[in-house]
């Protein structure tokens, strides 16, 4: 079987490669090949080709294609075509299909049947029977025309013999047309039945579809949908608008700058000034361009403090400016935006270094603020100029 599967693929392989080169579909064709080197397949051998297009007669099959002026491009569609004019997949011909293979050959046996032609059957058209009415008083139960008289069950005598033979048409209606008959309801509604029934027969025949009782709708049904419609067609005619506006106002932002946008917003109360952390002023949300936390903030604080002594928060300055609730202990580590000025404290690369210093970072700095000072006390002591100025005074 390994053999006939690699002959089948490399037939069905080729035909894929015309079919695609028949289309134009050069694209295609071109990951084809890639996808086929890149699997290390082997390229499709003629003998497959001959050997399946023998069995399949495609020769032949090309010849009538040719001969009907090319009607399918492609071979696929050729044997497409073949296959779907067959009865079934397994009655088409050859009898016997023989695969050759490089180990050896493989024969198959198909019963032969015989392929019928693509032409359709063409069936002579039924001659309709003349168009006659039938004036007796059960004539509505019966199907109009010559069939009335087939349709009906014929009763059996009694004795049980053969029914009796039906008169002709003429018989029938030279003795109804003798017999008097007095006009009823059920008569004229029964004629009614029949004239229309008579109608929509002839044009039926003519190729006319006629109106049937069915096909009115009531007025009020016909005024419900129209209102519907018009309440869909409202809805639609308002969403379309909306979204036609919302589209307007998004190109007319869009064209504006972040800041003039943010001024629009704050005019109309859309958004609102926010303070920094760290100066306590009001800005626009567009100039708040850094979070931190509320410790760094405080830190920051310390820092300055401890470094220079002349600042000095007092307690009135600290209820007006800072938020009691952001000291907290919950709290101390919430975000607290910083505006433009105040942001450059905390985005150079040694700004934590500076004012969240660690324990070992302030103990040297103690230890070198102390030799600092005791240097400059042994060097004032061995300067002989301030030592005889500190003697006089």
């Amino acid at each position: 079987m390994e053999g006939l599967r690699d002959e089948l693929s490399q037939f069905a392989e080729l035909v894929v490669r015309d079919y695609l080169k028949a289309r134009e579909l050069e694209k295609t064709l071109h990951v084809f090949d890639e996808e086929c080197a890149h699997k290390n397949m082997e390229r499709p051998s003629v003998e497959s080709w001959y050997n399946l297009s023998q069995s399949l007669n495609l020769p032949g099959l090309l010849n009538d294609n040719a001969n009907q002026e090319k009607t399918y491009p492609t071979i696929l569609e050729v044997l497409l075509r073949q296959l779907l004019a067959s009865e079934a997949p397994k009655n088409q011909l050859p009898a016997a299909v023989k695969i050759h293979s490089s180990v050896e050959p493989y024969t198959f046996q198909v019963p032969h049947t015989s392929v019928p032609t693509s032409k359709p059957r063409e069936f002579p058209q039924p001659t309709p029977p003349p168009l006659t009415v039938d004036t007796r008083e059960d004539a509505s139960m019966l199907p109009s025309g010559s069939l009335g008289e087939y349709s009906a069950s014929p009763k059996r005598s009694s004795s049980g013999g053969k029914p009796p033979t039906p008169k002709s048409g003429e018989e029938q209606v030279k003795r109804r047309s003798s017999m008097k008959r007095t006009p009823t309801k059920l008569n004229s509604v029964r004629s009614n039945r029949r004239q229309n029934e008579t109608a929509n027969l002839r044009q039926s025949r003519a190729g006319v579809k006629g109106k049937s009782d069915d096909a009115f709708i009531p007025m009020d049904v016909k005024e419900r949908m129209f209102e519907r419609n018009l309440a869909v067609v409202k809805k639609n005619f308002s969403e379309d608008s909306r979204r036609a506006g919302y589209v307007k106002n998004r190109q007319k932002h869009q064209g504006l700058s972040e800041l003039e946008q943010n001024k629009a917003e704050e005019n109309f109360k859309l958004k609102r000034k926010k303070k920094c952390g760290l100066c306590y002023r009001s800005f626009s949300v567009v100039n708040i361009v850094l979070s931190v936390t509320g410790k760094a903030i405080v830190d920051m604080q310390n820092t300055w403090a401890e470094k220079n002594s002349w600042i000095h928060v007092t307690d009135a300055e600290k209820k007006q400016y800072q938020n009691p609730t952001k000291q907290c202990a919950h709290a101390i580590y919430d975000a607290v935006g910083l505006c433009v000025y105040c942001a450059q404290f905390f985005q150079h690369d040694k700004a934590q270094d500076f004012y969240r210093l660690t324990y070992e970072r302030k103990m040297m700095e103690k230890k070198r603020i102390a030799e600092e000072h005791t240097a400059k006390v042994e060097k004032d002591y061995w300067d002989p100029l301030k030592n005889s100025n500190a003697r006089k005074e």
